[in-house]
């Protein structure tokens, strides 16, 4: 299983090349709860991501990603980045696509914050990295 951990730095870097790249109009939107809770929402004309995670007990990260109204959810743990559990429902090349410049835009927000982010933050956008990458 590919490590979301690696995800997450892979979505660091990445986020730097795609970001000259955009050219529809879009909108980032973050809320950090707390340093333990993160969410936000990504809009690209009427298409829209929502993300959350938070840290919850034993280290275990909770996720979800909602896009256009399709939400997947996992746990992971937050030591080894290897998805404990999720929710089998996938989601089309079309919602890859999108979540991925989600992931995207949102590590770009990550490495340019002087907010005090942590681990759930990077994990989520590890979570939605490995999750556009699949195939169907």
């Amino acid at each position: 299983m590919k490590n979301i951990l690696q995800g997450a730095a892979l979505g660091l870097i990445l986020a730097g090349f795609f970001a000259a790249n955009v050219q529809a109009q879009e909108n980032l939107t973050v809320k950090v709860e707390s340093a333990k809770s993160f969410s936000g929402a990504y809009q690209v004309g009427e298409d829209r991501v929502e993300f959350a995670s938070s840290l919850g007990r034993d280290a275990l990260v909770e996720v979800s990603v909602k896009v256009n109204g399709a939400t997947r959810e996992a746990a992971v743990y937050l030591e080894k980045g290897d998805i404990q559990s999720a929710s089998e429902r996938g989601f089309s090349s079309e919602e890859e696509t999108l979540m991925f410049d989600a992931a995207n835009a949102l590590a770009e927000y990550l490495s340019a914050s002087r907010e005090d982010i942590e681990s759930p933050a990077l994990m989520l956008v590890g979570v939605m990295d490995y999750w556009s990458s699949r195939t169907n």
